[in-house]
């Protein structure tokens, strides 16, 4: 298909289409208006001041600044050597070569019409690329499409950040495509101000023997809409998925991840786990297809929420379809409050209520967080969880403290008192 006629078809559908297409799904989705920003220019010096201080803060955190800086959907810093910034209209085939459809998704749609940035990361070998996404109240999406060559190995670290009074709106789509015997890790970290609203997508087909790992962080922003899909489509590869939410004030959060098993010997598998308290609400979704000849495949599903108070609320919402006999699936949810009788527990061994909580919430977040393998991120992810959990805001961690955020012994019992547990993973 041509690009004018892709650009036009994708702007068309970013009207028409519903907020949700599949009719399981209806009546657990959140609405935020999507529209063309007001303007296309990135030069708000607030915004730019607002940036300087994010990438001088992801520079500590992370040893050195941001190899990729986006300002309202703009690439204005680019010095990683492995991301171009390519102008689809000159690609004969890019239309063709896209793994969202404009059919497929509402905001998909949205993005595919109206980016003014799409980048493509080219990895050959083994790379880190670390990219601060901002976001002010002008916002246009972005897209990022990520090529791993065969045995190479990819660390895309992103970071979501915006400031200022405006609602910001943050548009992010992602598309992963691995070659044989490759490994691509992303992790997203959603560090944004209360008033910002953000979409984001990830759409990833893995290769023989390759792997595919999306790490999300979610403890920004007044509303978060994620969309994962990701097909363990090469025979012996892998894809997984783990989805942690921390809601406060009011925060709203819809996700929702679809596992594909399409080849033998594969393996798929989600963890979503959320702490809800000041009346934030999350719908959690998880799908997983095994396809028919998907023989001696594993799938798993896990759905876990955690509620501080009568105020917040959790749909947890697991499915799957399977088409082969000759496979291994499981799914599992639940949600509580923290209990009571765990608190007296670990009150009566010297410790006060709210530590005695903290510690619940951390145990039974924190191990699902050590699956990051970039041990800067998986520090900071623990410290910032930590912090909301502490102040119920949205400030963000001073410093980077490993000794004391990880699971200490108290941590650990905590984590058994709960009753959870990752032996589900495949």
């Amino acid at each position: 298909m041509e690009y004018a006629k892709f650009l036009n078809e994708a702007r068309e559908n970013a009207t028409a289409l519903p907020y949700e297409k599949m009719e399981l799904y209806k009546r657990y989705t959140k609405r935020f208006a999507i529209e063309m920003p007001r303007s296309d220019s990135h030069e708000n010096i607030k915004d730019a001041e607002y940036a300087e201080g994010a990438v001088k803060y992801l520079s500590q955190i992370m040893g050195g600044a941001p190899d990729v800086i986006l300002l309202n959907g703009h690439l204005i810093g680019n010095t990683s050597g492995i991301v171009d910034e390519v102008d689809p209209a000159s690609e004969a085939s890019f239309s063709d070569r896209k793994l969202y459809k404009n059919d497929e998704d509402k905001f998909a749609a949205f993005a595919n019409g109206f980016s003014k940035t799409v980048l493509r990361i080219r990895v050959d070998g083994h790379r880190r690329v670390n990219v601060l996404i901002y976001g002010g109240d002008t916002a246009l999406p972005v897209q990022v499409l990520v090529n791993a060559a065969e045995g190479s190995d990819l660390t895309l670290n992103e970071f979501y950040f915006s400031e200022g009074t405006g609602a910001a709106i943050i548009g992010v789509l992602n598309e992963i495509n691995t070659e044989s015997n490759s490994r691509v890790e992303l992790n997203s970290i959603h560090c944004e101000k209360e008033e910002a609203n953000a979409f984001a997508m990830v759409k990833g087909v893995s290769g023989r023997g390759s792997s595919i790992s999306l790490n999300t962080i979610y403890a920004g922003g007044s509303f978060i809409r994620q969309r994962n899909m990701l097909d363990a489509q090469g025979l012996g590869s892998g894809v997984e998925a783990n989805d942690i939410v921390l809601g406060v004030k009011g925060q709203a959060f819809d996700i929702f991840t679809h596992l594909i098993n399409s080849n033998e010997d594969t393996r798929a598998q989600s963890a979503m786990k959320a702490v809800l308290m000041g009346g934030s609400m999350a719908y959690m979704k998880s799908m997983a297809k095994m396809k028919h000849g998907a023989k001696r495949s594993k799938s798993a599903i896990v759905e876990r929420g955690l509620l501080y108070d009568k105020a917040s609320h959790i749909d947890l919402i697991p499915d799957m379809s399977i088409d082969e006999s000759d496979v291994k699936a499981m799914h599992s949810s639940s949600s509580s409050p923290i209990s009571k009788d765990d608190l007296f527990y670990l009150c009566t061994r010297g410790i006060t209520e709210d530590d005695a909580k903290l510690s619940i919430a951390l145990g039974f977040i924190l191990e699902t967080v050590a699956r990051i393998n970039d041990n800067n991120v998986k520090t900071f992810a623990a410290n910032l969880i930590r912090d909301r959990l502490v102040g119920a805001n949205f400030s963000l961690p001073d410093n980077m403290n490993s000794k004391d955020v990880w699971m200490t012994d108290i941590n650990r019992k905590a984590h058994e008192v709960q009753g959870d547990s990752d032996d589900d993973r495949i």
